[in-house]
């Protein structure tokens, strides 16, 4: 105990893998618990004390370009599913989860708030989102699910944006594309298509898959966790795990 009081970051470690949804995410952090971090924030005070700014700046950029990741060794990345109602969305969210965890019914417009499910993706945590469909509407019921999945799609990590093969390519689904220009997009039901090469005109590229027959889906997660996670760093890399750690990198190196 005295240890952990003499060092903040070990603390801070320790209690951060008492937190740890997974193996893969309790791992890194017990690297940074065995010292690696300390070793490299240590290191950045004697290249400021000694004014080698250029080994200082790669240092840090080092350490702050794994702080997405290290923010998300104890909380969840989340992904919002988005799209018309009735492309399968909630058909989406079973399959990835595995189990049925979001009301399916083919009747448009049935999600009228948000559904989440917690999954792990090769090792990673994620809260992933099916929000309410995304059209216009008079219905004040659903125009809260509307305002709702709004919010939650703008602070996502990552939004897939599910289209509908077997549906027509028009405004609405225009409109949707410019939501987020980094959003990855689905193409549902796929299985429908007498020729999965030919989509509707208009339509863009993007991952083919069915969620009620599952085909698709590991590319779709591959896919995701390159999105979120980006290079792993290597075994035994410092990887500030919160916003002080950070802070006080950038304060460091005068950023």
């Amino acid at each position: 105990l005295d240890e952990l009081e003499d060092d903040p970051i070990r603390a801070e470690a320790a209690r951060a893998m008492a937190a740890a949804r997974t193996m893969r995410t309790a791992a890194i952090l017990h690297d940074q618990y065995s010292g690696v971090l300390r070793a490299a924030l240590d290191r950045l005070e004697k290249l400021r004390e000694s004014g080698d700014d250029e080994a200082l700046q790669l240092l840090a950029d080092e350490l702050l370009g794994r702080a997405r990741l290290g923010l998300h060794l104890t909380r969840p990345w989340d992904v919002a599913i988005v799209g018309k109602p009735n492309v399968g969305k909630s058909s989406l969210i079973n399959a990835l989860a595995g189990y049925e965890r979001a009301i399916v019914h083919d009747t448009a417009g049935t999600t009228r708030d948000l559904v989440s499910a917690m999954i792990v993706l090769d090792g990673w945590p994620i809260r992933i989102v099916d929000t309410a469909g995304m059209r216009e509407s008079d219905h004040a019921v659903e125009q809260e699910g509307v305002r709702l999945a709004g919010e939650t799609l703008r602070s996502a990590d990552l939004m897939l944006l599910v289209f509908d093969v077997t549906q027509s390519w028009d405004d609405e689904c225009r409109k949707l594309t410019e939501l987020r220009s980094d959003a990855l997009i689905v193409l549902n039901k796929i299985d429908r298509l007498e020729d999965p090469s030919r989509l509707p005109e208009g339509m863009p590229q993007g991952l083919s898959v069915s969620a009620t027959i599952g085909s698709g889906l590991e590319t779709l997660i591959d896919a995701i966790v390159e999105r979120l996670i980006g290079p792993l760093p290597e075994p035994g890399a410092a990887v500030p795990f919160s916003q002080s750690q950070i802070d006080r990198i950038k304060i460091i190196a005068g950023r």
